[in-house]
């Protein structure tokens, strides 16, 4: 498995310094975060962004997070999912990470599943016009997509496009009572990001994302989780994703640093 790190774990610091923090460190890859991609470009060239990456080797292993919405602001997110594929396209970025939206309190969980299904079509065509993936990500007690069980009913109902897989997120896993038992049976050619993270203690219904912590750093089931991944034939991204708050206050290249060593500990667990 590889390491890589998600840019929303150092928040506020801008896209470049990012890029060279996390390579120093010694990341291999790195997950883009769209509104720092937008900021970037706001002064800068795609040129400029290419060879920004070029000169850091670090592989781009998806840009995120993009709602996908039957319910609201559907042809904004449209327009956004799009302009990133083309951002996408020109970085080489081959995967590009979706939240479906949550299930309003007037439809069915089997309507709004439907009315996602179709939603999910447009976004898998959009994206294979340029040779991209779709990860959908599920999210902890989410109403339609909360483990990997949840996301292979979802890719069944859009009608199984090759592009369209989903990840693991350590965080949202645990807090969803995804057991490692259930990792071990996921389709790994369906799987095709994770996110790594730990978590304080506190009650599943109470905990947020920033509650999240460095990976071996709380009390989540890491080794299990990462037996089921060996298990399975997992040889992807290992992600660092946190949203903790303490840490965007800490200097980034610090940050970058206890994130790097603490996915080489989980390796090793």
């Amino acid at each position: 498995m590889r390491k890589a790190i998600n840019e929303a774990t150092t928040m506020e610091t801008k896209l470049k310094d990012d890029l060279i923090l996390y390579a120093e460190a010694g990341f291999e890859g790195v997950e883009l975060w769209w509104d720092k991609i937008k900021d970037y470009l706001k002064e800068n060239s795609i040129e400029d962004l290419k060879n920004l990456i070029k000169s850091t080797g670090l592989e781009i292993a998806s840009i995120c997070p993009f709602l996908v919405s039957p319910f609201r602001n559907q042809l904004n997110c449209r327009e956004e999912f799009k302009k990133a594929l083309k951002v996408a396209d020109q970085i080489g970025c081959e995967l590009i990470v979706i939240c479906p939206d949550f299930q309003p309190i007037e439809y069915t969980r089997e309507k709004a599943l439907a009315m996602h299904a179709d939603e999910l079509k447009i976004y898998c065509e959009e994206a294979a016009t340029y040779g991209i993936k779709l990860a959908m990500e599920p999210i902890g007690l989410h109403t339609l997509l909360s483990g990997p069980k949840d996301a292979e009913a979802l890719i069944k109902l859009v009608g199984n496009p090759d592009n369209l897989g989903y990840l693991m997120d350590t965080f949202h896993y645990a807090k969803s009572g995804i057991t490692p038992e259930e990792v071990a049976e996921i389709n790994i050619e369906k799987l095709w990001i994770v996110h790594v993270n730990d978590s304080v203690k506190g009650m599943m219904n109470e905990l947020e994302d920033k509650d999240r912590v460095y990976p071996t750093k709380g009390v989540l089931p890491l080794k299990a989780y990462m037996d089921a991944l060996r298990k399975i034939g997992y040889k992807g991204f290992l992600s660092v994703e946190t949203f903790n708050q303490e840490y965007w206050k800490e200097n980034a290249k610090i940050v970058s640093s206890k994130a790097y060593e603490a996915v080489t500990d989980m390796l090793a667990l």
